[in-house]
């Protein structure tokens, strides 16, 4: 999406990638060794970084996390 060494910097990925995942398209990020990232480990890292992502030791598989935009409300803006 990019050329930031780290797109964890880069305002496209928090501006523009919410609407191309909304429609339907995979986002990837290119890191600075050419690598690939997935941009749903991307909005992971970010919120590891801020100690924003929190899984319950007593039920792994409810993850609460948090996001920067309301993809709902981001639908609804032309309207």
């Amino acid at each position: 999406m990019c050329a930031e060494q780290d797109p964890i910097v880069c305002h496209r990925a928090i501006l523009i990638c919410p609407h191309l995942e909304s429609a339907g398209l995979e986002v990837y990020h290119f890191r600075k060794n050419d690598n690939l990232e997935v941009d749903q480990d991307l909005a992971n890292r970010v919120l590891k970084q801020h100690n924003l992502y929190r899984i319950s030791t007593k039920n792994k598989s409810h993850v609460k996390q948090l996001s920067l935009l309301d993809k709902q409300s981001t639908q609804t803006m032309g309207k």
